[in-house]
């Protein structure tokens, strides 16, 4: 429904898991514990062309893998079905961890102005390895 309604930016925050060459079984977690499967969001109707930026904070969702449908992983997907632009993760990251550098990723965003995902995540990298990132506030 979001995306029907026009998001610009999507951010999802969740467990994915990548069992690589099946993409029935590589699956997003949802919130209500129920999973959605590659297989079965590259067959759905979705349409991410109206999206600026798609955001996947969860583990190994930038992994990319030849799966039997042609697809290159969720990242890889979601660009197939539109996305302009998608910042995902290639390898387990905590919780604690993905929130530190989501909230300096997202520090410079205004909604109002452009945004450069590349240059706001390398700020967000860098303030990782210094260690000042914005720790959850």
């Amino acid at each position: 429904a979001m995306l029907d309604e026009g998001v610009s930016l999507l951010h999802i925050a969740t467990h994915f898991d990548l069992v690589a060459g099946r993409p029935h079984e590589s699956a997003l977690l949802l919130g209500d514990g129920t999973s959605l499967a590659l297989s079965q969001i590259a067959g759905a109707r979705y349409d991410f062309s109206g999206v600026e930026l798609v955001t996947l904070s969860a583990c190994e969702t930038g992994i990319s893998d030849t799966l039997d449908l042609g697809l290159e992983g969720f990242a890889g997907l979601l660009q197939a079905k539109g996305a302009r632009h998608v910042v995902a993760t290639v390898w387990s990251i905590d919780d604690e961890a993905a929130e530190a550098l989501m909230s300096s990723f997202y520090e410079d965003f205004d909604p109002d102005a452009a945004f450069d995902p590349v240059a706001a995540l390398a700020r967000a990298q860098k303030a990782m390895l210094r260690g000042d990132a914005n720790r959850g506030g």
